[in-house]
C-alpha cells in the first residue's frame, strides 16, 4: 500500500494529495501542498524511469544471451 502513491499520474496524484489526513486535523497550507505535489511527482518520474531501465536492461541481456 505504501508504494500506490507512486502509481497515480496528473489529476489523480491531485485528488489523492488533496485529501485530508484527518477530519480533525487542519489542511496543509497551499503553499506545502503544492511543493508536496512536486516532490511526489517528481519522485513518481524518477521511479517510473528506474522502471523502464529496467526492462530496458532485462530486454537487452535477452538479446545478447540468446
Amino acid at each position: 500500500m505504501r508504494l500506490f502513491i507512486f502509481s497515480l499520474d496528473d489529476d489523480a496524484m491531485d485528488w489523492f494529495i488533496d485529501l485530508p489526513a484527518n477530519k480533525d486535523k487542519r489542511k496543509i497550507k497551499t503553499q506545502e501542498n503544492e511543493n508536496d505535489k512536486d516532490l511526489i511527482k517528481g519522485l513518481t518520474q524518477i521511479i517510473k524511469d528506474m522502471q523502464l531501465n529496467q526492462v530496458q536492461l532485462i530486454k537487452s541481456m535477452e538479446v545478447n544471451h540468446a
